[in-house]
């Protein structure tokens, strides 16, 4: 594949800017539960989609956007991304379909447990939302 890693951070450095950092803490939000759980997709990956995702959004709110960034690559079913930029082809999830198999797995219960999260939060349940964080992410 043929990479254009300055146009890309070029263009998530625009979305993070346009949403206030908020494409650069989803992506780093989806890094962590990736080390800490151990899922292995890559981290270019789940840079671009985050970025891809607020891309498209009009605000950034935290409990939201790691739900969803979260249930559309569910949804995709780690389908390989086309580079938003359009100067390259795609960025690939998994290196493996084994690893593709072992990731889906992780992703659909940080899925469930991203959307308790910001269930609980939305009404005004801190601590209960705060107790499914620390299970997404392993803590």
């Amino acid at each position: 594949m043929k990479s254009h890693p300055k146009s890309h951070n070029a263009y998530v450095n625009q979305v993070n800017s346009k949403h206030n950092g908020g494409a650069k803490t989803l992506a780093r939000q989806l890094k962590i539960w990736k080390y800490l759980r151990k899922v292995p997709i890559s981290s270019c990956y789940l840079e671009m989609r985050a970025a891809k995702h607020l891309d498209g959004e009009a605000a950034y709110s935290p409990f939201w956007d790691l739900y969803l960034a979260l249930d559309k690559m569910h949804d995709a079913n780690l389908a390989a991304l086309n580079d938003p930029t359009g100067l390259g082809s795609r960025f690939g999830a998994c290196s493996s379909e084994a690893n593709r198999s072992d990731a889906l797995s992780k992703l659909g219960m940080a899925v469930i447990r991203a959307e308790r999260a910001r269930e609980f939060e939305s009404a005004g349940k801190h601590e209960q939302a705060i107790e499914q964080l620390k299970l997404l992410f392993n803590r």
